[in-house]
Parts: structure tokens; C-alpha cells; sequence
């Protein structure tokens, strides 16, 4: 065999070598996380036929926001592009079934900084969910101090608006200490021990009926995010979409 044969099935081999090494580098790289890319796909689809304008507005928000985080997670070059590895499409899967089951599924799946993103778009998606608020057993002391917490500042927010709808007569207020009372009582059918209302509550200053219909319900999204129980947080999830449903309205 001549050197020009036995110098090709040699360059054949130092290629072949070459491209497993740049596969083996591609297969090395970062990855878009797969649980991640799924809801947003799923959001993206629910954005094109949700039936109300503002729901379809809010699923694309989620759309964007899960396609940031992906990319995030992946991280960026000196260019502020994602790795090839990482590289994804966007197009829209099907629409899920069950989006907040869906939710509650990845929250165990996905990165532990991308928690709290995915629990906020569950309770985003709670709020758009008319069955009734069911009774849950969750034993997990952690989650049961939360729902005692929650419940004393129900017990604070129901104080400050009946005394503001007393002060005021304004009519209105009603219906927001309705709401509030029903949140209370969903709170005392899971709490251990529940606390009762207090004869009186000190209350920050200069904070108005708004001002303490915002706190709570921030404080119910919190709760959302920090529940450590999988009963738990589900009821928290669920509990909050109804504390912050009237947004919808």
C-alpha cells in the first residue's frame, strides 16, 4: 500500500475523532430544563385560545416569563446568547387539560430558584378557578404556623374594614369583608388549634381599605411560595387563586 493510501483512511480517523469531539462538546452543554419549556409551550398555547382577553394576556405574560427563565438557566456568552446545547424553539404545544395541575406537577420537577415563578403563575391560574375551595388535611408544622399566621391577619384585615365601612358607610365595603370572612373561615377548617379573633388589632397608619385588601392578599401568594408540604401547598395555591380572584372580575 502506497503513503497517499495509508495517509487517507488516517485522516478519515483524525475527522472522525474531530466531530466526536465537537458532539461530546455539544452533548456537554447546558440543556433548556425540559419542565420548564413545557409550560411555557403549554402557556404560549393557552395564550392563542383561552375565552377571555385578560386570561389570554396573562398566559402569554407566563409564556414570556418561562422562556426568560429557561434561557436564564441556561445562561449566556460574551454575545448574550444561549449556548447551541441550549437552543430551543417556541412553539406552542397543545393546550393542557389541567394547567394547575400541571403547575403543581413541575413544582418538584423544576429548579429550586425557579419555584417560586412557577407557584406565582399557579396562584395566577387559582384565580381563574370557580370550583369551590374544598377542606384539606395537611399536618406539616411548618405549613400549619402558616395557615395560623394567615388567619391572624384575616382576623386583622376583617377589624380595620368594618371599622373603615363604620366610619365611612360606604357600601362598598361589604362585599371585601365578606370575602375576607370567607377566607378566615376556609383558614379555621384547616388550622389545628385555631386562634379566635382578638378584641382589637393595632394597624399601620395611614393605610386605607385598599392598602389592606393588597397586604393580605400578598401575604397569601407568600404563603403560596412557602409552604413546604405537598397537601400544603396545594391548599395554599388554590386558597390564594380565590383570595385574589376579584382581581379578575
Amino acid at each position: 500500500m502506497n503513503s497517499v493510501a495509508r495517509t487517507r483512511p488516517a485522516r478519515a480517523l483524525v475527522a472522525l475523532a474531530l466531530a466526536g469531539t465537537l458532539v461530546s462538546c455539544t452533548a456537554l452543554g447546558p440543556k433548556p430544563n425540559q419542565t420548564l419549556l413545557n409550560l411555557a409551550r403549554q402557556a404560549s398555547a393557552d395564550a392563542q385560545t383561552a375565552p377571555h382577553e385578560q386570561s389570554r394576556a396573562l398566559r402569554q405574560e407566563h409564556a414570556s416569563m418561562l422562556f426568560a427563565e429557561v434561557e436564564r438557566l441556561c445562561g449566556f456568552d460574551e454575545n448574550g446568547a444561549v449556548p447551541d446545547s441550549c437552543a430551543f424553539d417556541r412553539t406552542a404545544s397543545a393546550p393542557s387539560p389541567d394547567p394547575l395541575g400541571a403547575y403543581l406537577a413541575a413544582v418538584k420537577k423544576v429548579p429550586e430558584e425557579s419555584r417560586d415563578l412557577v407557584i406565582q403563575q399557579a396562584v395566577d391560574l387559582a384565580a381563574y378557578d370557580d370550583s369551590p375551595l374544598t377542606v384539606e388535611s395537611f399536618n406539616n408544622e411548618h405549613d400549619q404556623a402558616l395557615a395560623r399566621d394567615l388567619l391572624e391577619r384575616e382576623y386583622a384585615a376583617i377589624y380595620a374594614l368594618e371599622a373603615a365601612r363604620a366610619f365611612n358607610g360606604d357600601p362598598s365595603y361589604d362585599k371585601v369583608v365578606a370575602e375576607h370572612e370567607n377566607m378566615a373561615l376556609a383558614l379555621r377548617s384547616v388550622t389545628h388549634n385555631p386562634p379566635a379573633p382578638e378584641a382589637g388589632y393595632v394597624l399601620p397608619e395611614n393605610l386605607d381599605a385598599h392598602g389592606i385588601d393588597t397586604n393580605i392578599k400578598d401575604a397569601w401568594r407568600a404563603a403560596a411560595s412557602a409552604a413546604e408540604s405537598d397537601e400544603g401547598r396545594t391548599w395554599f395555591v388554590r386558597a390564594a387563586g380565590h383570595a385574589i380572584s376579584e382581581e379578575n372580575e
